[in-house]
């Protein structure tokens, strides 16, 4: 079998796994009682739920901010913020979210005397960001069937991960060279994210205080979901959130169906229901959870309108 006929198998496959989940909530979750659950989200929840997206923007930005000053190219948050709303509009249209973090280096690099800068911090954020996401999920993965045994390996493997990212020098540099390889578009400025991760960014005191934003900007995420139902006082469905919301995007992370349609309203459900939310709700907290990202990306689209525009 050719690789052109592997990957239409692939696709295909996805598309199928797709249609079944959303066939199976469809058939075990009335889209009447889903209507209704979003009916119930207060006007003062949704405030809530934009300033804390309104936060997790802020916190990405001055995450990377602080990683380019590191690297000796400092930038104005404010375009640094631009670039990260335009990277989640094309993380819309793209196959993954790595897209998104390389149109935002793009535009970022375009600005730095060291080009190099802006794709070694993007990268140095996604390095990061894996281990410290599987130490949030770990409490989450006690909900699931046999779970509990899954949370030493789970939290010993996050703690291992985050131990060798923060004191570990190796590692960078390797995954330097690895993605200079696989992503030609950067290769001419592979030999400066070398340098940048094997030298400013390699720092324990870089490293540290990426994972201490990095932690705090997964919280603010979180505090997205939790914000739309907190003014209604149901602590143990804000508490369920904030236990179950990690696992869920790691689970979501698995490319098993066409952009994680189907298996990431599934996951809520399964997830919640586990920590006693009704599956109406947990299917509607799936639907803001999404709308979160159409949120996120609205004011991207904006700017690339805009630039459009004074460019002609």
């Amino acid at each position: 079998m050719t690789e052109r006929a592997r990957a239409r198998l692939r696709r295909a496959a996805r598309a199928a796994l797709t249609a079944a989940l959303i066939a199976a909530l469809a058939w075990r979750v009335p889209l009447a009682d889903v209507t209704a659950a979003l009916r119930a989200v207060p006007r003062a929840g949704v405030a809530l739920a934009a300033l804390a997206l309104v936060a997790q923007i802020a916190l990405g930005a001055l995450r990377w901010k602080r990683m380019l000053a590191r690297a000796g190219e400092p930038q104005p948050l404010g375009a640094l913020v631009a670039d990260t709303l335009v990277g989640s509009a094309y993380n819309l249209v793209l196959p993954s979210t790595v897209g998104g973090d390389v149109v935002r280096a793009v535009r970022c690099a375009r600005r730095l005397g060291r080009p190099a800068a802006a794709y070694s911090t993007t990268l140095f954020e996604r390095m990061i960001g894996l281990p410290t996401l599987a130490l949030v999920a770990a409490p989450g993965i006690l909900v699931v069937p046999g779970g509990e045994a899954l949370v030493a390996p789970t939290l010993a493997l996050a703690v291992v991960s985050l131990t060798v990212v923060v004191l570990a020098r190796a590692p960078l540099a390797w995954l330097a060279r690895m993605a200079a390889r696989r992503a030609p578009a950067v290769s001419g400025v592979a030999e400066g994210m070398s340098a940048d991760l094997a030298g400013p960014l390699a720092t324990r005191g870089a490293r540290a205080e990426a994972v201490g934003w990095t932690l705090l900007y997964q919280a603010a995420g979180i505090s997205i979901l939790a914000a739309f139902v907190a003014p209604a006082g149901d602590a143990r469905l804000v508490a369920a959130i904030y236990a179950g919301l990690p696992l869920i995007v790691v689970a979501t992370m698995l490319p098993v169906t066409i952009a994680g349609v189907g298996l990431r309203e599934s996951m809520f459900v399964l997830v919640l229901g586990r920590l006693g939310v009704p599956d109406a709700t947990a299917l509607a907290l799936s639907v803001l959870w999404f709308a979160t990202f159409f949120a996120f990306a609205l004011p991207g689209v904006v700017i690339v309108l805009l630039e459009g525009r004074r460019t002609r």
